[in-house]
């Protein structure tokens, strides 16, 4: 990570755009920092970055954790049992054709 006081930036956008790449640039103003650039890699899902800095949204996000802190919650045991659901083992089973199940009795 790089760090660039804003009034000590003077290459282009394009240039650090370029090194940014590479390594996240931390635009500081008067030694705070204020504005990041960073790669948007190839796995990033754009959505997830726009809504996850969202205020509103890290809003939200914070208020949840406040109200439900870790280990307040239901397990999925608990929510399956509440909903008289049987608890689920191993795979999924795939359904077989008529006509396979024919091909297996006459074999």
């Amino acid at each position: 990570m790089k760090t660039v006081e804003l009034s000590e930036a003077t290459d282009s956008l394009s240039d650090y755009v370029k090194r940014a790449r590479f390594e996240t640039i931390v635009v500081t103003v008067r030694g705070r920092p204020t504005v990041a650039l960073m790669a948007i890699g190839g796995n990033t899902d754009l959505e997830n970055l726009i809504v996850s800095s969202d205020p509103a949204f890290r809003e939200l996000i914070e208020r949840s954790r406040a109200r439900y802190p870790p280990g307040s919650g239901l397990s999925t045991e608990e929510v399956r049992r509440q909903l008289g659901l049987s608890k689920k083992h191993g795979r999924r089973r795939t359904r077989t054709s008529a006509a396979t199940r024919r091909r297996a009795s006459k074999a």
